[in-house]
């Protein structure tokens, strides 16, 4: 959604967004998406994938939506394995590297048990179940 807004506001340039989700009532951006759209009349294009309809998205699906722009910059966020998918088809399809841009969330290991370790010792954590 960030990326989708800071384009939208600071180049002139159209946004075609494919937002996938396991169903419509799992779409937390939908209203959001609707005003952007009034804000920015004919600049973005949303296309919805819901897996309970569609299955899960597959190379064939985003090598259709992207097929007409393989020149534009993509920008991919996301779950990891969906990531991985949309970076692999565009590559496949011949979008250069240097097009591609990936917004990736990830927490090393050790940050995560240095974390547990503080809240066992704040008393945040019952150790008998440290995922809680």
């Amino acid at each position: 959604m960030s990326i989708t807004k800071h384009m939208l506001a600071t180049t002139k340039r159209p946004v075609r967004l494919l937002y996938a989700n396991r169903d419509p009532k799992s779409v937390i951006f939908d209203a959001a998406l609707a005003a952007l759209a009034a804000e920015y009349p004919g600049r973005l294009a949303v296309r919805h994938h819901f897996d309970t309809d569609d299955g899960f998205l597959t190379t064939e699906a985003i090598a259709q939506f992207v097929a007409a722009d393989l020149d534009a910059d993509i920008y991919i966020c996301g779950p990891g394995p969906f990531m991985d998918l949309v970076e692999s088809t565009v590559q496949t399809l011949g979008v250069v590297p240097e097009r591609i841009f990936i917004e990736r969330f990830l927490v090393e290991q050790a940050e995560k048990t240095d974390a547990l370790i503080d809240d066992e010792a704040a008393g945040a954590v019952d150790p008998r179940c440290p995922t809680r």
